[in-house]
Protein backbone atom coordinates (compact mmCIF):
# COMPACT_ATOMS: atom_id res chain seq x y z
CA UNK A 1 0.00 0.00 0.00
CA UNK A 2 1.32 3.55 -1.14
CA UNK A 3 2.45 5.94 1.99
CA UNK A 4 -0.56 8.66 2.23
CA UNK A 5 2.10 11.75 1.83
CA UNK A 6 2.88 9.91 -1.91
CA UNK A 7 -0.84 9.72 -2.85
CA UNK A 8 -1.10 13.39 -4.33
CA UNK A 9 2.31 12.74 -5.87
CA UNK A 10 0.68 9.33 -7.21
CA UNK A 11 -2.34 11.37 -8.29
CA UNK A 12 -0.35 14.49 -9.94
CA UNK A 13 1.18 12.05 -11.82
CA UNK A 14 -1.27 10.51 -13.18
CA UNK A 15 -3.06 13.98 -14.11
CA UNK A 16 -0.03 14.88 -16.12
CA UNK A 17 0.14 11.75 -18.36
CA UNK A 18 -1.23 12.55 -21.96
CA UNK A 19 -5.12 11.09 -22.37
CA UNK A 20 -5.24 8.27 -25.00
CA UNK A 21 -7.46 8.85 -27.85
CA UNK A 22 -11.11 7.08 -27.77
CA UNK A 23 -10.65 3.95 -30.52
CA UNK A 24 -12.65 4.45 -33.81
CA UNK A 25 -15.67 2.45 -33.20
CA UNK A 26 -16.61 -0.60 -35.91
CA UNK A 27 -19.54 2.10 -37.40
CA UNK A 28 -16.74 4.94 -37.28
CA UNK A 29 -16.27 5.70 -41.33
CA UNK A 30 -13.26 4.77 -42.94
CA UNK A 31 -11.52 7.10 -45.56
CA UNK A 32 -8.40 7.08 -47.76
CA UNK A 33 -5.82 9.14 -46.23
CA UNK A 34 -3.17 7.95 -48.96
CA UNK A 35 -3.37 6.33 -52.02
CA UNK A 36 -1.53 5.54 -55.40
CA UNK A 37 -2.93 4.35 -59.08
CA UNK A 38 -2.04 0.84 -59.70
CA UNK A 39 0.37 0.42 -62.55
CA UNK A 40 2.78 -2.72 -64.23
CA UNK A 41 6.32 -1.71 -63.19
CA UNK A 42 9.53 -3.36 -64.64
CA UNK A 43 10.34 -6.81 -63.49
CA UNK A 44 12.40 -5.84 -60.45
CA UNK A 45 13.66 -8.89 -58.34
CA UNK A 46 12.98 -8.24 -54.55
CA UNK A 47 12.96 -11.84 -53.11
CA UNK A 48 14.89 -11.77 -49.91
CA UNK A 49 14.23 -8.18 -49.23
CA UNK A 50 12.35 -6.02 -47.24
CA UNK A 51 10.92 -2.93 -48.56
CA UNK A 52 10.67 0.37 -46.22
CA UNK A 53 8.15 2.71 -48.06
CA UNK A 54 6.80 5.96 -46.94
CA UNK A 55 3.75 7.77 -47.41
CA UNK A 56 2.83 11.24 -46.38
CA UNK A 57 -1.31 11.24 -44.94
CA UNK A 58 -3.58 12.95 -45.70
CA UNK A 59 -6.63 13.08 -42.80
CA UNK A 60 -5.41 11.15 -39.39
CA UNK A 61 -7.47 8.51 -37.85
CA UNK A 62 -7.73 6.17 -34.80
CA UNK A 63 -7.07 2.86 -37.05
CA UNK A 64 -5.37 2.11 -39.74
CA UNK A 65 -5.76 -0.86 -42.86
CA UNK A 66 -3.39 -0.61 -45.94
CA UNK A 67 -4.00 -2.32 -49.16
CA UNK A 68 -1.35 -4.34 -50.97
CA UNK A 69 -2.03 -5.55 -55.07
CA UNK A 70 -0.63 -8.29 -57.52
CA UNK A 71 -2.97 -6.90 -60.00
CA UNK A 72 -0.60 -6.98 -62.62
CA UNK A 73 1.73 -9.85 -61.47
CA UNK A 74 1.99 -13.32 -62.95
CA UNK A 75 2.76 -15.65 -59.96
CA UNK A 76 1.86 -15.45 -56.04
CA UNK A 77 3.04 -12.93 -53.92
CA UNK A 78 4.07 -13.01 -50.39
CA UNK A 79 4.76 -10.41 -48.09
CA UNK A 80 5.41 -11.60 -44.71
CA UNK A 81 6.11 -9.45 -41.20
CA UNK A 82 4.16 -6.16 -42.22
CA UNK A 83 4.48 -3.76 -39.74
CA UNK A 84 3.84 0.22 -40.13
CA UNK A 85 5.27 3.16 -37.73
CA UNK A 86 5.94 7.01 -38.18
CA UNK A 87 9.28 7.49 -39.70
CA UNK A 88 11.48 9.86 -38.40
CA UNK A 89 14.20 10.14 -40.98
CA UNK A 90 15.65 8.34 -43.74
CA UNK A 91 14.67 4.71 -43.09
CA UNK A 92 14.61 4.88 -39.54
CA UNK A 93 11.15 4.96 -37.76
CA UNK A 94 9.87 5.58 -34.01
CA UNK A 95 9.85 2.48 -32.52
CA UNK A 96 7.75 3.02 -29.78
CA UNK A 97 5.10 3.41 -32.56
CA UNK A 98 5.56 0.43 -34.57
CA UNK A 99 3.21 -2.35 -35.12
CA UNK A 100 2.52 -5.41 -36.56
CA UNK A 101 0.45 -5.47 -39.66
CA UNK A 102 -2.27 -8.64 -39.84
CA UNK A 103 -4.13 -10.76 -42.75
CA UNK A 104 -7.12 -12.41 -41.21
CA UNK A 105 -5.24 -12.70 -38.00
CA UNK A 106 -1.60 -14.15 -39.86
CA UNK A 107 1.52 -12.35 -40.01
CA UNK A 108 2.10 -13.49 -43.50
CA UNK A 109 -0.49 -13.00 -46.75
CA UNK A 110 0.03 -14.72 -50.62
CA UNK A 111 -1.88 -12.51 -53.16
CA UNK A 112 -2.92 -14.75 -56.53
CA UNK A 113 -2.23 -13.11 -59.80
CA UNK A 114 -4.71 -10.14 -60.46
CA UNK A 115 -5.61 -10.10 -56.46
CA UNK A 116 -5.52 -7.15 -54.14
CA UNK A 117 -5.87 -7.44 -50.32
CA UNK A 118 -6.55 -5.11 -47.16
CA UNK A 119 -5.44 -5.90 -44.00
CA UNK A 120 -7.01 -6.09 -40.60
CA UNK A 121 -7.35 -3.12 -38.96
CA UNK A 122 -5.02 -1.92 -36.35
CA UNK A 123 -5.21 0.17 -33.79
CA UNK A 124 -2.56 3.25 -34.34
CA UNK A 125 -3.14 7.17 -33.66
CA UNK A 126 -1.86 8.45 -36.96
CA UNK A 127 -1.96 12.25 -37.23
CA UNK A 128 -2.68 14.09 -40.11
CA UNK A 129 0.22 15.53 -42.33
CA UNK A 130 2.78 12.56 -41.19
CA UNK A 131 4.88 10.28 -42.32
CA UNK A 132 4.02 6.67 -42.32
CA UNK A 133 6.62 3.50 -42.85
CA UNK A 134 4.87 0.65 -44.30
CA UNK A 135 7.65 -2.34 -43.71
CA UNK A 136 7.15 -5.69 -45.28
CA UNK A 137 9.55 -8.89 -46.44
CA UNK A 138 9.35 -10.29 -49.50
CA UNK A 139 10.70 -13.69 -49.20
CA UNK A 140 10.51 -15.28 -52.90
CA UNK A 141 11.21 -13.35 -56.19
CA UNK A 142 8.51 -10.93 -57.33
CA UNK A 143 8.90 -11.06 -60.63
CA UNK A 144 6.62 -8.44 -62.85
CA UNK A 145 5.12 -6.01 -59.72
CA UNK A 146 2.56 -3.59 -59.32
CA UNK A 147 2.91 -0.47 -57.94
CA UNK A 148 3.43 2.85 -59.11
CA UNK A 149 5.92 3.82 -61.62
CA UNK A 150 6.32 7.68 -60.67
CA UNK A 151 6.48 8.10 -56.71
CA UNK A 152 8.65 11.17 -56.77
CA UNK A 153 9.92 9.68 -53.12
CA UNK A 154 12.52 7.58 -51.54
CA UNK A 155 12.20 3.80 -50.74
CA UNK A 156 14.60 1.88 -48.97
CA UNK A 157 15.59 -1.74 -49.89
CA UNK A 158 17.24 -3.95 -47.16
CA UNK A 159 18.52 -7.50 -47.78
CA UNK A 160 17.18 -10.11 -45.23
CA UNK A 161 14.21 -9.80 -42.93
CA UNK A 162 14.35 -6.03 -41.22
CA UNK A 163 10.91 -5.08 -41.38
CA UNK A 164 11.00 -4.75 -37.33
CA UNK A 165 13.89 -2.93 -37.19
CA UNK A 166 13.88 1.10 -35.85
CA UNK A 167 16.25 1.63 -38.67
CA UNK A 168 16.50 -0.74 -41.94
CA UNK A 169 19.12 1.25 -43.94
CA UNK A 170 19.31 -0.21 -47.36
CA UNK A 171 19.64 1.29 -50.83
CA UNK A 172 17.21 3.88 -51.83
CA UNK A 173 15.60 3.47 -54.78
CA UNK A 174 12.00 4.97 -56.37
CA UNK A 175 8.58 3.88 -56.98
CA UNK A 176 5.98 2.56 -55.10
CA UNK A 177 5.96 -1.32 -55.14
CA UNK A 178 2.75 -3.06 -53.83
CA UNK A 179 1.29 -1.07 -51.48
CA UNK A 180 -1.88 1.11 -53.40
CA UNK A 181 -3.83 2.95 -50.20
CA UNK A 182 -3.28 3.44 -46.49
CA UNK A 183 -7.06 4.08 -45.46
CA UNK A 184 -8.32 5.16 -41.43
CA UNK A 185 -10.98 5.51 -39.24
CA UNK A 186 -11.96 7.54 -36.42
CA UNK A 187 -15.30 9.55 -35.64
CA UNK A 188 -15.78 12.51 -37.78
CA UNK A 189 -14.18 11.80 -41.04
CA UNK A 190 -15.92 13.38 -43.73
CA UNK A 191 -14.71 11.52 -47.11
CA UNK A 192 -12.18 10.89 -49.53
CA UNK A 193 -11.13 13.01 -52.50
CA UNK A 194 -9.67 11.52 -55.57
CA UNK A 195 -7.93 13.61 -57.43
CA UNK A 196 -7.70 12.38 -61.08
CA UNK A 197 -5.42 12.67 -63.53
CA UNK A 198 -2.16 12.29 -65.47
CA UNK A 199 1.37 13.91 -64.67
CA UNK A 200 0.02 17.55 -63.11
CA UNK A 201 -1.85 15.47 -60.84
CA UNK A 202 0.74 12.91 -60.43
CA UNK A 203 3.01 15.77 -59.84
CA UNK A 204 5.63 15.52 -62.17
CA UNK A 205 8.42 18.05 -61.87
CA UNK A 206 8.06 18.71 -58.05
CA UNK A 207 10.80 18.18 -55.67
CA UNK A 208 12.16 14.43 -54.93
CA UNK A 209 10.94 13.40 -51.06
CA UNK A 210 8.88 17.19 -50.53
CA UNK A 211 5.59 15.99 -50.94
CA UNK A 212 4.86 18.98 -53.37
CA UNK A 213 1.91 17.80 -55.69
CA UNK A 214 -1.11 19.52 -56.03
CA UNK A 215 -2.48 17.22 -54.05
CA UNK A 216 -0.47 17.22 -51.17
CA UNK A 217 -0.59 21.28 -50.73
CA UNK A 218 -4.59 20.63 -51.61
CA UNK A 219 -4.14 17.91 -48.25
CA UNK A 220 -2.05 20.95 -46.13
CA UNK A 221 -5.29 23.49 -46.79
CA UNK A 222 -7.36 21.17 -45.75
CA UNK A 223 -5.55 19.99 -42.12
CA UNK A 224 -5.38 24.06 -41.83
CA UNK A 225 -8.82 24.19 -42.84
CA UNK A 226 -9.94 22.02 -39.78
CA UNK A 227 -11.74 19.44 -42.07
CA UNK A 228 -11.48 15.74 -41.88
CA UNK A 229 -11.00 15.13 -45.65
CA UNK A 230 -8.63 12.59 -46.83
CA UNK A 231 -6.64 13.32 -50.53
CA UNK A 232 -5.67 10.36 -52.57
CA UNK A 233 -3.69 10.54 -55.62
CA UNK A 234 -4.89 8.63 -58.53
CA UNK A 235 -2.83 10.63 -61.27
CA UNK A 236 -0.65 8.67 -63.60
CA UNK A 237 2.40 10.51 -65.21
CA UNK A 238 1.77 10.31 -69.29
CA UNK A 239 -1.65 8.81 -69.53
CA UNK A 240 -4.70 9.83 -71.39
CA UNK A 241 -8.73 10.02 -71.25
CA UNK A 242 -8.78 8.02 -74.04
CA UNK A 243 -6.10 6.30 -75.26
CA UNK A 244 -3.87 3.97 -73.14
CA UNK A 245 -4.47 0.88 -70.98
CA UNK A 246 -4.05 2.91 -67.81
CA UNK A 247 -6.40 5.30 -69.62
CA UNK A 248 -8.96 7.51 -67.61
CA UNK A 249 -11.99 5.81 -69.15
CA UNK A 250 -10.64 2.15 -68.26
CA UNK A 251 -9.50 2.47 -64.94
CA UNK A 252 -12.20 5.38 -63.20
CA UNK A 253 -14.55 2.48 -61.82
CA UNK A 254 -11.31 1.08 -59.84
CA UNK A 255 -9.23 4.37 -58.98
CA UNK A 256 -12.42 6.37 -58.16
CA UNK A 257 -15.06 4.32 -57.45
CA UNK A 258 -13.28 1.77 -55.90
CA UNK A 259 -11.73 4.53 -53.06
CA UNK A 260 -12.75 4.04 -49.60
CA UNK A 261 -14.93 6.20 -48.55
CA UNK A 262 -14.73 8.31 -52.27
CA UNK A 263 -17.38 11.57 -51.79
CA UNK A 264 -15.69 13.77 -54.72
CA UNK A 265 -13.15 13.78 -57.68
CA UNK A 266 -10.98 16.53 -58.95
CA UNK A 267 -10.02 15.15 -62.87
CA UNK A 268 -7.65 17.10 -64.62
CA UNK A 269 -5.29 17.32 -66.82
CA UNK A 270 -5.07 13.81 -68.62
CA UNK A 271 -6.74 14.63 -71.50
CA UNK A 272 -3.94 17.13 -72.65
CA UNK A 273 -1.66 13.80 -73.49
CA UNK A 274 -4.26 12.76 -75.86
CA UNK A 275 -4.32 16.18 -77.50
CA UNK A 276 -0.38 16.64 -77.20
CA UNK A 277 -0.30 13.56 -78.22
CA UNK A 278 -2.49 14.40 -81.52
CA UNK A 279 -4.70 11.40 -81.22
CA UNK A 280 -7.85 11.54 -84.19
CA UNK A 281 -10.63 11.02 -81.46
CA UNK A 282 -9.33 13.77 -79.30
CA UNK A 283 -11.63 16.06 -80.24
CA UNK A 284 -13.49 18.55 -78.54
CA UNK A 285 -17.16 16.26 -79.00
CA UNK A 286 -15.31 13.26 -78.14
CA UNK A 287 -13.59 14.76 -74.70
CA UNK A 288 -16.68 16.49 -73.47
CA UNK A 289 -18.69 12.93 -74.23
CA UNK A 290 -16.03 11.44 -72.44
CA UNK A 291 -16.51 14.40 -69.76
CA UNK A 292 -20.18 13.56 -69.58
CA UNK A 293 -19.67 9.65 -69.21
CA UNK A 294 -17.55 9.86 -66.44
CA UNK A 295 -19.95 12.59 -64.21
CA UNK A 296 -22.91 10.32 -65.15
CA UNK A 297 -20.90 7.47 -63.18
CA UNK A 298 -20.03 9.45 -60.66
CA UNK A 299 -23.55 10.86 -60.24
CA UNK A 300 -25.04 7.69 -60.08
CA UNK A 301 -22.76 6.53 -56.89
CA UNK A 302 -23.58 10.08 -54.97
CA UNK A 303 -19.84 11.35 -55.74
CA UNK A 304 -19.75 14.94 -56.66
CA UNK A 305 -17.45 15.52 -59.41
CA UNK A 306 -14.60 19.01 -59.73
CA UNK A 307 -13.68 19.54 -63.49
CA UNK A 308 -10.08 21.28 -63.89
CA UNK A 309 -9.55 23.59 -67.28
CA UNK A 310 -6.75 21.93 -68.74
CA UNK A 311 -3.12 23.29 -67.95
CA UNK A 312 -1.21 25.80 -70.16
CA UNK A 313 1.20 24.11 -72.36
CA UNK A 314 2.70 26.81 -74.89
CA UNK A 315 6.01 25.78 -73.94
CA UNK A 316 5.57 22.35 -75.42
CA UNK A 317 7.34 20.91 -78.28
CA UNK A 318 4.50 19.60 -79.78
CA UNK A 319 2.14 22.73 -79.04
CA UNK A 320 0.65 23.26 -82.37
CA UNK A 321 -2.48 25.71 -82.76
CA UNK A 322 -4.90 22.86 -83.41
CA UNK A 323 -3.87 21.22 -80.01
CA UNK A 324 -4.47 24.56 -78.56
CA UNK A 325 -7.90 25.05 -80.18
CA UNK A 326 -8.73 21.69 -78.46
CA UNK A 327 -7.51 22.58 -75.31
CA UNK A 328 -9.33 25.86 -75.40
CA UNK A 329 -13.12 23.69 -76.64
CA UNK A 330 -12.60 21.85 -73.59
CA UNK A 331 -12.18 24.79 -71.23
CA UNK A 332 -14.84 26.43 -72.63
CA UNK A 333 -16.57 23.22 -71.85
CA UNK A 334 -16.06 22.76 -68.28
CA UNK A 335 -16.47 26.60 -67.53
CA UNK A 336 -19.64 26.24 -68.83
CA UNK A 337 -22.89 26.29 -67.21
CA UNK A 338 -24.16 23.43 -68.78
CA UNK A 339 -21.51 21.14 -68.09
CA UNK A 340 -22.97 18.94 -65.58
CA UNK A 341 -19.57 19.53 -63.67
CA UNK A 342 -20.43 20.12 -59.70
CA UNK A 343 -17.67 22.51 -59.40
CA UNK A 344 -14.53 23.99 -61.20
CA UNK A 345 -10.88 24.81 -60.48
CA UNK A 346 -9.37 26.70 -62.91
CA UNK A 347 -5.98 24.60 -63.59
CA UNK A 348 -4.89 27.06 -66.34
CA UNK A 349 -5.76 30.34 -64.96
CA UNK A 350 -4.00 29.44 -61.57
CA UNK A 351 -0.72 29.11 -63.15
CA UNK A 352 -0.75 31.19 -66.76
CA UNK A 353 1.17 34.32 -67.36
CA UNK A 354 -1.03 37.14 -67.31
CA UNK A 355 1.51 38.69 -69.78
CA UNK A 356 1.66 35.65 -72.16
CA UNK A 357 -1.31 34.10 -72.63
CA UNK A 358 -0.95 30.26 -73.39
CA UNK A 359 2.01 30.40 -71.14
CA UNK A 360 2.51 29.03 -67.40
CA UNK A 361 4.29 32.14 -65.42
CA UNK A 362 8.33 31.54 -64.81
CA UNK A 363 7.65 31.62 -61.32
CA UNK A 364 5.79 28.45 -61.35
CA UNK A 365 7.45 26.29 -64.59
CA UNK A 366 9.69 23.21 -64.25
CA UNK A 367 12.84 23.15 -66.41
CA UNK A 368 11.34 20.93 -69.28
CA UNK A 369 9.18 23.84 -69.93
CA UNK A 370 5.61 21.88 -69.44
CA UNK A 371 5.10 21.00 -66.32
CA UNK A 372 4.71 23.09 -62.47
CA UNK A 373 6.96 23.20 -60.21
CA UNK A 374 6.59 22.85 -56.40
CA UNK A 375 5.45 26.94 -56.64
CA UNK A 376 2.78 26.59 -59.22
CA UNK A 377 1.64 23.05 -57.81
CA UNK A 378 1.33 25.28 -54.79
CA UNK A 379 -0.77 27.89 -56.94
CA UNK A 380 -3.01 24.76 -58.41
CA UNK A 381 -3.78 23.72 -54.88
CA UNK A 382 -4.69 27.42 -53.61
CA UNK A 383 -7.03 27.38 -56.63
CA UNK A 384 -9.81 24.71 -54.67
CA UNK A 385 -12.60 25.99 -53.64
CA UNK A 386 -13.01 23.64 -50.14
CA UNK A 387 -16.07 24.85 -49.55
CA UNK A 388 -17.09 22.42 -52.34
CA UNK A 389 -15.93 19.25 -49.78
CA UNK A 390 -19.33 19.85 -47.23
CA UNK A 391 -20.25 17.09 -44.94
CA UNK A 392 -22.92 14.26 -47.01
CA UNK A 393 -25.79 13.42 -44.89
CA UNK A 394 -27.43 10.21 -44.70
CA UNK A 395 -31.24 10.37 -45.91
CA UNK A 396 -33.64 10.02 -42.72
CA UNK A 397 -34.98 6.16 -42.56
CA UNK A 398 -38.05 4.74 -40.27
CA UNK A 399 -37.80 1.14 -39.48
CA UNK A 400 -40.23 -0.89 -41.33
CA UNK A 401 -43.76 -1.49 -39.32
CA UNK A 402 -45.07 -4.37 -41.47
CA UNK A 403 -43.34 -7.87 -41.20
CA UNK A 404 -41.97 -8.60 -44.57
CA UNK A 405 -42.35 -5.13 -45.66
CA UNK A 406 -40.23 -2.11 -46.33
CA UNK A 407 -41.79 0.69 -47.49
CA UNK A 408 -40.08 3.95 -49.69
CA UNK A 409 -38.50 5.83 -46.97
CA UNK A 410 -38.39 2.45 -44.75
CA UNK A 411 -34.84 1.10 -44.14
CA UNK A 412 -32.46 -0.64 -41.60
CA UNK A 413 -29.36 0.46 -39.64
CA UNK A 414 -26.83 -1.83 -38.24
CA UNK A 415 -27.76 -4.72 -36.31
CA UNK A 416 -31.53 -4.41 -37.63
CA UNK A 417 -33.54 -7.12 -39.73
CA UNK A 418 -36.37 -7.39 -41.47
CA UNK A 419 -38.51 -10.81 -41.07
CA UNK A 420 -40.88 -12.87 -43.40
CA UNK A 421 -44.63 -12.86 -41.90
CA UNK A 422 -43.84 -16.36 -41.33
CA UNK A 423 -40.58 -15.85 -39.12
CA UNK A 424 -38.48 -18.55 -41.41
CA UNK A 425 -36.39 -15.82 -43.47
CA UNK A 426 -34.58 -12.51 -42.60
CA UNK A 427 -32.94 -9.71 -44.59
CA UNK A 428 -30.15 -8.41 -41.66
CA UNK A 429 -27.63 -5.20 -41.92
CA UNK A 430 -25.34 -7.51 -39.50
CA UNK A 431 -22.39 -5.18 -37.00
CA UNK A 432 -19.72 -6.20 -38.81
CA UNK A 433 -21.10 -4.01 -42.36
CA UNK A 434 -23.10 -6.95 -44.41
CA UNK A 435 -25.81 -7.34 -45.47
CA UNK A 436 -27.52 -10.68 -45.66
CA UNK A 437 -30.10 -12.54 -46.54
CA UNK A 438 -30.85 -15.40 -44.24
CA UNK A 439 -33.28 -18.34 -43.83
CA UNK A 440 -32.27 -19.56 -40.25
CA UNK A 441 -28.59 -19.79 -40.45
CA UNK A 442 -28.02 -19.90 -43.92
CA UNK A 443 -26.82 -17.33 -46.36
CA UNK A 444 -29.07 -16.90 -49.22
CA UNK A 445 -27.32 -13.64 -50.29
CA UNK A 446 -24.66 -11.18 -49.04
CA UNK A 447 -23.59 -7.95 -50.37
CA UNK A 448 -20.03 -8.90 -49.10
CA UNK A 449 -18.76 -5.78 -47.21
CA UNK A 450 -18.36 -7.31 -44.39
CA UNK A 451 -15.13 -4.57 -42.74
CA UNK A 452 -17.02 -1.59 -44.37
CA UNK A 453 -18.67 1.16 -42.13
CA UNK A 454 -22.48 0.13 -44.02
CA UNK A 455 -24.45 2.53 -41.64
CA UNK A 456 -28.15 2.01 -43.41
CA UNK A 457 -30.05 0.05 -46.03
CA UNK A 458 -33.00 1.99 -47.26
CA UNK A 459 -35.75 1.93 -50.04
CA UNK A 460 -35.72 5.50 -51.65
CA UNK A 461 -38.32 6.80 -53.64
CA UNK A 462 -38.16 5.78 -56.38
CA UNK A 463 -37.54 1.88 -55.71
CA UNK A 464 -33.57 1.60 -55.17
CA UNK A 465 -32.38 -0.33 -52.69
CA UNK A 466 -29.04 1.20 -51.27
CA UNK A 467 -26.75 0.31 -48.40
CA UNK A 468 -24.98 3.12 -47.71
CA UNK A 469 -21.69 3.98 -45.42
CA UNK A 470 -21.37 6.04 -42.72
CA UNK A 471 -20.55 8.87 -45.39
CA UNK A 472 -23.04 8.20 -47.82
CA UNK A 473 -20.95 6.61 -49.89
CA UNK A 474 -23.13 3.66 -52.23
CA UNK A 475 -22.00 0.39 -51.21
CA UNK A 476 -24.11 -1.86 -52.85
CA UNK A 477 -27.55 -0.90 -55.28
CA UNK A 478 -29.89 -2.92 -56.92
CA UNK A 479 -29.99 -0.18 -59.32
CA UNK A 480 -33.98 -0.28 -59.61
CA UNK A 481 -34.78 3.26 -58.84
CA UNK A 482 -36.89 5.11 -61.40
CA UNK A 483 -40.52 3.31 -60.14
CA UNK A 484 -43.44 4.72 -58.38
CA UNK A 485 -44.82 3.71 -55.30
CA UNK A 486 -42.53 1.01 -55.02
CA UNK A 487 -42.54 -1.00 -51.88
CA UNK A 488 -39.92 -4.08 -51.16
CA UNK A 489 -41.32 -7.87 -49.82
CA UNK A 490 -39.75 -10.56 -48.27
CA UNK A 491 -41.59 -13.71 -49.02
CA UNK A 492 -42.10 -16.67 -47.38
CA UNK A 493 -40.28 -18.35 -50.45
CA UNK A 494 -37.25 -16.37 -49.33
CA UNK A 495 -37.39 -14.27 -52.59
CA UNK A 496 -36.83 -10.76 -51.83
CA UNK A 497 -38.96 -8.38 -53.92
CA UNK A 498 -39.37 -4.93 -55.19
CA UNK A 499 -42.28 -4.01 -56.61
CA UNK A 500 -44.01 -1.15 -58.62
CA UNK A 501 -47.30 -0.28 -60.09
CA UNK A 502 -46.10 -2.36 -63.18
CA UNK A 503 -45.01 -5.37 -61.45
CA UNK A 504 -41.52 -6.99 -59.82
CA UNK A 505 -38.56 -4.93 -60.63
CA UNK A 506 -35.75 -6.36 -59.26
CA UNK A 507 -35.83 -9.78 -57.16
CA UNK A 508 -33.30 -11.37 -55.01
CA UNK A 509 -33.59 -14.89 -57.23
CA UNK A 510 -33.42 -16.79 -53.80
CA UNK A 511 -36.92 -18.78 -53.52
CA UNK A 512 -36.98 -21.74 -52.24
CA UNK A 513 -33.63 -21.68 -51.32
Amino acid sequence: MNPPHLRPLLLAALLALPLAAPAASPGDPWVGTWGVSAMRLNETQYGGHTLRETVRTSVGGDRVRLRFSNQFGDHPLTLSDVHVALRTTGSAVDPATDHLVRFSGATSVTLAPGAALQSDPIDFQLPAGSDLSVSFYVPDQSGPATGHGYSNASKYVAPGNVSGAPDTGGTQDGDFYFLTNVDVQAAGLQGTIVTLGASGTDGFGSTLNANSRYPDFLARRLIAAGTKVGVVNQGISGDNLINGDNSIMRRFEQDVLGQTGVRWVIFSDAPLNDIMGHVPEATVETITADYRTLIASAHARGIGFVCATLPTFHGASNWTPDAQAIADGVNAFVRSANSGCDGLLDYNAAIEDPTRPGYTRPAYLYTDGLHPNDAGYSAVANAVNLTYFQPVSLPAITSPTVCGTMESGEGLRRGESLVSCDGTHAVTLRNDGNLVLTSGNNVLIETGSVGSDAAQVSLSTDGNLVLQGALGEILWQSNSGGQNEARMMLQGDGNLVIYSLRGAVWASNTGGR
